[in-house]
């Protein structure tokens, strides 16, 4: 069953999505990039029982995302495309922005540029 017109509003979807966003932030969902060839924009968790992914539907990063349900055998049981209902481009991009950001640990990378401003910023200027 594929779901690609999930309204906003359909309870169970919102509180999955926001979920999702509340545990990758904070750091107890993780996500991976799948381990395929040209899987440049998708990201997947494994939960319980279930595998979810994330997808750029155009494979550029951005908006339409298309997140999908996958029993951990089996076929793939719901479907959300912002494509289709651009009312999730808010909850799905927020998502994706989330675990874009753990996956290739950018806070971790800039941290030290970040010091390095801090540092710049506390300097005395020279009289």
């Amino acid at each position: 069953m594929t779901n690609d017109s999930v309204p906003v509003g359909s309870e169970i979807f919102e509180e999955l999505i926001r979920d999702a966003i509340d545990l990758t932030n904070d750091g107890k969902l993780e996500w991976r990039a799948p381990e395929r060839s040209g899987a440049t924009f998708e990201y997947e968790a494994d939960i319980g029982h279930f595998n979810v992914d994330i997808s750029s539907a155009d494979d550029d990063g951005e908006l339409p995302y298309v997140f999908r349900v996958f029993p951990q055998q089996g076929e793939m049981i719901a479907e959300i495309n912002s494509r289709h209902n651009r009312e999730w481009n808010a909850p799905l991009g927020e998502l994706y922005r989330s675990i874009a950001r753990q996956v290739t640990r950018i806070d971790l990378k800039l941290e030290p540029l970040l010091q390095e401003l801090r540092a710049l910023k506390n300097q005395q200027r020279p009289n």
